[in-house]
Protein backbone atom coordinates (compact mmCIF):
# COMPACT_ATOMS: atom_id res chain seq x y z
CA UNK A 1 0.00 0.00 0.00
CA UNK A 2 1.60 3.45 -1.13
CA UNK A 3 1.52 6.36 0.87
CA UNK A 4 -1.32 8.75 0.38
CA UNK A 5 -0.23 12.77 0.29
CA UNK A 6 -2.79 14.46 1.27
CA UNK A 7 -5.18 13.06 4.51
CA UNK A 8 -8.10 13.44 6.65
CA UNK A 9 -7.76 13.47 10.62
CA UNK A 10 -10.03 10.77 12.04
CA UNK A 11 -9.20 10.49 15.21
CA UNK A 12 -6.54 10.17 17.98
CA UNK A 13 -4.42 7.20 19.66
CA UNK A 14 -3.89 7.75 23.27
CA UNK A 15 -0.60 7.55 24.80
CA UNK A 16 -2.49 5.82 27.79
CA UNK A 17 -5.99 4.95 28.38
CA UNK A 18 -7.37 6.81 30.93
CA UNK A 19 -6.33 10.35 32.16
CA UNK A 20 -5.04 13.17 30.75
CA UNK A 21 -2.27 12.44 27.91
CA UNK A 22 -0.82 13.78 24.58
CA UNK A 23 -2.17 11.73 21.53
CA UNK A 24 -1.12 10.81 18.10
CA UNK A 25 -3.59 12.14 15.21
CA UNK A 26 -4.50 9.55 13.23
CA UNK A 27 -5.37 10.12 9.41
CA UNK A 28 -7.12 8.32 6.77
CA UNK A 29 -7.88 8.64 2.89
CA UNK A 30 -11.18 8.40 1.15
CA UNK A 31 -9.58 5.01 -0.41
CA UNK A 32 -8.42 2.94 2.26
CA UNK A 33 -9.89 1.76 5.58
CA UNK A 34 -6.40 1.65 7.68
CA UNK A 35 -5.28 4.53 9.38
CA UNK A 36 -1.99 6.43 8.70
CA UNK A 37 0.11 8.27 11.53
CA UNK A 38 2.38 11.66 10.08
CA UNK A 39 6.00 11.02 10.02
CA UNK A 40 7.70 14.79 11.20
CA UNK A 41 10.96 15.93 10.13
CA UNK A 42 12.07 19.59 10.80
CA UNK A 43 8.73 20.54 11.84
CA UNK A 44 7.10 19.35 8.68
CA UNK A 45 5.16 16.43 7.31
CA UNK A 46 7.69 14.48 5.34
CA UNK A 47 5.12 11.20 4.92
CA UNK A 48 2.72 8.98 6.58
CA UNK A 49 3.64 5.88 8.11
CA UNK A 50 0.84 2.76 8.27
CA UNK A 51 -0.77 1.99 12.13
CA UNK A 52 -0.90 -1.02 13.33
CA UNK A 53 -4.46 -2.79 13.35
CA UNK A 54 -3.92 -3.31 17.12
CA UNK A 55 -3.46 0.93 17.76
CA UNK A 56 -6.54 1.25 15.42
CA UNK A 57 -8.58 -0.31 17.98
CA UNK A 58 -7.89 1.89 20.58
CA UNK A 59 -8.36 5.21 18.19
CA UNK A 60 -10.63 8.02 19.90
CA UNK A 61 -12.83 9.29 16.75
CA UNK A 62 -13.12 12.57 16.33
CA UNK A 63 -15.42 15.06 14.14
CA UNK A 64 -12.35 16.86 12.14
CA UNK A 65 -12.35 18.35 8.31
CA UNK A 66 -8.73 19.12 9.06
CA UNK A 67 -6.52 17.72 6.53
CA UNK A 68 -2.86 17.07 5.89
CA UNK A 69 -0.46 17.01 3.07
CA UNK A 70 3.25 16.28 2.35
CA UNK A 71 5.24 19.36 3.52
CA UNK A 72 2.81 20.89 5.82
CA UNK A 73 3.21 21.88 9.54
CA UNK A 74 2.28 18.79 11.76
CA UNK A 75 -0.80 18.12 13.98
CA UNK A 76 -0.39 17.08 17.60
CA UNK A 77 -2.83 16.01 19.96
CA UNK A 78 -3.66 16.37 23.52
CA UNK A 79 -6.77 14.94 25.65
CA UNK A 80 -7.46 17.10 29.03
CA UNK A 81 -8.22 16.38 32.29
CA UNK A 82 -12.11 15.95 31.51
CA UNK A 83 -11.50 14.07 28.04
CA UNK A 84 -11.81 16.64 25.31
CA UNK A 85 -9.19 16.69 22.57
CA UNK A 86 -7.51 19.50 21.39
CA UNK A 87 -5.97 18.75 18.01
CA UNK A 88 -3.77 21.23 16.42
CA UNK A 89 -0.52 22.60 15.28
CA UNK A 90 2.22 23.33 18.00
CA UNK A 91 1.06 27.03 17.95
CA UNK A 92 -2.64 26.19 18.00
CA UNK A 93 -1.84 23.80 21.28
CA UNK A 94 -0.26 26.46 23.07
CA UNK A 95 -2.87 28.46 25.13
CA UNK A 96 -4.71 25.09 25.97
CA UNK A 97 -1.71 23.10 27.04
CA UNK A 98 -0.70 26.22 29.31
CA UNK A 99 -4.46 26.43 31.18
CA UNK A 100 -4.45 22.24 30.73
CA UNK A 101 -0.88 22.85 33.18
CA UNK A 102 -2.30 24.64 35.59
CA UNK A 103 -4.78 21.39 36.72
CA UNK A 104 -2.33 18.45 36.26
CA UNK A 105 -0.95 18.95 39.75
CA UNK A 106 -1.60 14.95 40.57
CA UNK A 107 0.32 14.57 37.20
CA UNK A 108 4.29 16.41 37.33
CA UNK A 109 5.79 14.14 34.94
CA UNK A 110 3.00 15.38 32.36
CA UNK A 111 3.50 18.60 33.52
CA UNK A 112 7.11 18.43 32.32
CA UNK A 113 6.41 16.86 29.10
CA UNK A 114 3.96 20.20 28.30
CA UNK A 115 6.73 22.56 29.57
CA UNK A 116 9.18 20.67 27.41
CA UNK A 117 6.88 20.69 24.39
CA UNK A 118 6.00 24.43 24.47
CA UNK A 119 9.81 24.93 25.76
CA UNK A 120 8.43 27.93 28.46
CA UNK A 121 11.21 28.00 31.14
CA UNK A 122 8.93 29.63 33.48
CA UNK A 123 6.64 26.36 32.91
CA UNK A 124 9.66 24.27 33.18
CA UNK A 125 10.83 25.50 36.34
CA UNK A 126 7.92 25.00 37.86
CA UNK A 127 7.07 21.46 36.70
CA UNK A 128 10.72 20.45 37.67
CA UNK A 129 9.56 21.47 41.20
CA UNK A 130 6.65 19.18 40.95
CA UNK A 131 8.78 16.74 39.53
CA UNK A 132 11.36 16.68 42.52
CA UNK A 133 9.17 17.03 45.08
CA UNK A 134 6.79 13.85 43.75
CA UNK A 135 10.30 11.91 43.36
CA UNK A 136 10.98 12.84 47.74
CA UNK A 137 6.96 11.89 48.62
CA UNK A 138 7.83 8.13 46.59
CA UNK A 139 11.37 8.03 48.42
CA UNK A 140 9.63 8.40 51.83
CA UNK A 141 6.88 5.99 51.42
CA UNK A 142 9.64 3.33 49.88
CA UNK A 143 11.67 3.94 52.96
CA UNK A 144 8.37 3.96 55.40
CA UNK A 145 7.03 0.59 54.00
CA UNK A 146 8.68 -2.54 54.96
CA UNK A 147 7.05 -4.38 52.75
CA UNK A 148 8.27 -2.20 49.57
CA UNK A 149 11.53 -2.48 51.58
CA UNK A 150 11.93 -6.06 51.47
CA UNK A 151 13.81 -6.49 47.86
CA UNK A 152 14.29 -8.94 45.87
CA UNK A 153 13.88 -12.63 46.78
CA UNK A 154 17.45 -13.10 45.48
CA UNK A 155 20.51 -11.36 45.81
CA UNK A 156 23.25 -10.96 43.24
CA UNK A 157 25.50 -13.14 44.71
CA UNK A 158 22.75 -15.83 45.17
CA UNK A 159 22.83 -16.43 41.28
CA UNK A 160 23.34 -20.33 40.62
CA UNK A 161 23.31 -21.48 43.97
CA UNK A 162 20.93 -23.91 45.48
CA UNK A 163 18.13 -23.20 48.10
CA UNK A 164 18.54 -26.98 49.46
Amino acid sequence: MTAPTNLKVIGVAPARPKGPCFATPIFSDSESRGGWYQLISDESIAGFGVVDQAVLLSVRLVASETCRCLGAPPLYAFISVEGTTAIGEKSELGSALRKEFERLGAWPHLRHTIANFLNDPTLSAISEASVDAWERTVRIKYRDNPWLRAGPVHRPGDLGKSNV
